[in-house]
């Protein structure tokens, strides 16, 4: 494997591990539950929202792959999970897409990292591969604060002590 796919598939896995630290002791309901008065993005909204992120990392990567949801989880959270999938469901594709992320980045090699690459529009982008599967694992760890935020207003453990056994 490339030097620079292997360190960013390192940061990939931790959020993988964190799926199920995020859910496996929460209910459908507490998945749903929104911050901000009911206004803001829930635990499922955030998974999602991330999976989404993951299938245009993988489009980065030149994988032909369609992402499950559509715009489900793109932008805006749905008002209490309307039209989400079920937690096996969603699970399932994390699992297809997360597998699917580590055989890309194994097969990238670092001079495909260091270069450019085309937007879905044709253009060239003016940032290298590297930096924007860099700036898909920031999201993805800014999105799983969010996560460890609404658990612990849900007076659940956060992930990090869920990852390190506490509480």
């Amino acid at each position: 494997m490339n030097t620079m796919g292997r360190a960013l598939l390192e940061t990939f896995r931790y959020t993988n591990a964190s799926f199920e630290w995020a859910v496996d002791d929460l209910d459908r309901e507490r998945l749903l539950h929104r911050t901000r008065g009911g206004r803001g993005p829930s635990i499922f909204w955030h998974l999602g929202h991330v999976l989404h992120y993951r299938v245009i990392a993988l489009r980065r990567l030149g994988a032909a792959i369609e992402g499950p949801y559509g715009e489900m989880f793109a932008e805006e959270a749905s008002a209490e999970g309307a039209g989400y999938p079920s937690l096996d469901e969603l699970r399932a594709r994390w699992i297809e897409v997360h597998a699917e992320l580590e055989r890309a980045l194994a097969a990238t090699p670092d001079d495909a990292l260091e270069a450019t690459y085309r937007l879905p529009d044709g253009r060239e982008s003016s940032r290298t591969l590297l930096a924007a599967l860099a700036f898909y694992a920031w999201h993805e760890a800014m999105h799983m604060g969010g996560v460890t935020t609404i658990r612990v207003e849900l007076g659940a453990p956060s992930l990090a002590e869920r990852a390190f056994g506490r509480r």
